[in-house]
């Protein structure tokens, strides 16, 4: 009879400590995302490089599908955009953020809001993103990413 009651607190407890990594692993995901969009505002290619996948597929609606090394290419562009004052930004963040976790993976959604200047004019998009974070040896790495242009953002 002792066995059969110890049975519910041994359950309790193994699910209490599921719960608990799943959480930390959360946050953990959390900090990478917003570690991930630092280095993207800045265009810190060597700590993007650090936060994708070797086999990272990147997709937008503006071109097809590409890898890890024609991104961090584009990203180089882009960095070198920034630094000539060419693409300045003055506000890029990401809202709604939602984290739907799977074990050692996640899908992340959120909508990321960029405001400043670009050859001069100014300019104001929000995208809708969806990207495939996954989790080796305890480190977040995002192994894909989908944007949608909002055509229509709020003023």
């Amino acid at each position: 009879m002792m066995k059969r009651a110890l049975l519910p607190l041994v359950i309790a407890t193994v699910l209490s400590c599921s719960q608990k990594q799943d959480t930390a692993s959360q946050e953990t995901l959390v900090l990478a995302v917003k570690n991930f969009n630092e280095a993207f505002e800045r265009g810190d290619v060597e700590r993007l490089d650090q936060l994708i996948t070797e086999n990272y597929v990147h997709t937008n609606g503006s071109w097809k599908a590409f890898g890890k090394n024609e991104w961090l290419e584009y990203m180089r562009k882009r960095r070198a955009r920034i630094d000539s004052g060419e693409l300045q930004l003055s506000t890029y963040r990401m809202d709604d953020l939602n984290i739907e976790m799977h074990k050692t993976s996640a899908f992340v959604t959120g909508k990321i809001v960029m405001e400043g200047t670009e050859n001069g004019e100014s300019f104001k998009k929000e995208i809708r993103v969806s990207n495939f974070w996954v989790n080796k040896d305890g480190q977040w790495k995002r192994a894909g990413f989908h944007d949608t242009r909002i055509e229509n953002p709020a003023p």
